[in-house]
């Protein structure tokens, strides 16, 4: 019998996780994050942190810079009013 349950990747749930973060404010616009520091919060290694902010970097929430530059991108008037209205909802 198939599980009902799904598992998702690491590096999915790791998108997630960080995503959560910068949209709770606990990563704050343009702050520098680390892989290292990252995977280490996470309990995770590096590998899927890097996908996860390759991923994110696609969604516009990280500006890629290499493993030890990358920031959490500074938005615009309609993205600030957004990720406000997202951390009113949560």
């Amino acid at each position: 019998m198939a599980s009902v349950l799904e598992v998702r990747p690491l590096a999915e749930q790791a998108q997630a996780e960080i995503r959560r973060l910068i949209l709770a404010g606990e990563l704050h616009l343009g702050q520098q994050v680390s892989e290292d520091v990252l995977a280490a919060r996470l309990g995770i290694s590096r590998t899927p942190v890097r996908e996860a902010l390759r991923r994110l970097t696609e969604e516009g929430l990280i500006e890629a810079g290499g493993r030890l530059r990358a920031r959490v991108a500074s938005l615009d008037d309609a993205g600030a009013t957004a990720i406000a209205q997202v951390r009113g909802e949560l």
